[in-house]
């Protein structure tokens, strides 16, 4: 299984990276954490987490070991998979993550794709229990948050596919993107300010 990828980051595309080691080139789909970590035609690092399937053989990136730790946890809770569990953790990092389930907000959990009120209040349930277990808080630092700069609307389209691939629809998205987009923004940072316009739009 693999476990982790260090190598030339050819291709970024949303939230899929394709990550080059030893010649072989791997499409990996990124946390916003490890996107925003990662810059292409440079070399980069993200720990794996390696789903293999009878009609594919899938790798979901993260930027550190509480990432990828939630993660696991997360697609053993019965009806959630590791699509759902990756929206899960781009909308919230590890942190926000613990403090939701800390004060049982199965609210928050409404702009997620993929999570109905039945699912989230599992998830409150299971990960109450799991989070209490873990040994989360070991970070790792794998490089600094670069911009691309790759232009307005090549960020915009980005950012656009990627929250496609997390679930979203794309009449919504593409309404959010509008509204929060700045120029300089990259994409891990235009999905981020997206998703927490979903967020407080789904609070008040």
């Amino acid at each position: 299984m693999i476990g982790s990828l260090r190598g030339k980051v050819l291709q970024l595309n949303g939230i899929t990276g394709l990550i080059e080691c030893a010649g072989v080139g791997y499409e990996v789909e990124l946390s916003l954490k490890a996107l925003q970590a990662l810059h292409a035609g440079e070399e980069g690092f993200v720990y794996v987490y390696h789903v293999v399937r009878e009609d594919a053989s899938l790798l979901y990136g993260f930027a550190d070991t509480d990432e990828k730790l939630l993660f696991t946890e997360l697609i053993r809770i019965p009806g959630l998979g590791p699509r759902t569990a990756m929206a899960v953790l781009s909308t919230f990092s590890a942190p926000e993550f613990i403090a939701v389930v800390e004060r049982n907000d199965a609210a928050a959990f409404k702009p997620v794709p993929g999570v109905g009120p039945k699912l989230a209040e599992r998830i409150l349930l299971e990960m109450k229990t799991r989070l209490e277990k873990l040994s989360l808080g070991t970070k790792v630092q794998i490089a600094p948050v670069k911009t691309v700069d790759s232009g307005a609307e090549a960020v915009r389209e980005e950012a656009l596919r990627g929250l496609i691939t997390l679930g979203y629809k794309e009449k919504e998205a593409q309404r959010c993107l509008e509204s929060v987009y700045t120029a300089g923004m990259d994409t891990a940072e235009l999905i981020r300010a997206v998703l927490s316009l979903m967020l407080r739009s789904n609070h008040k």
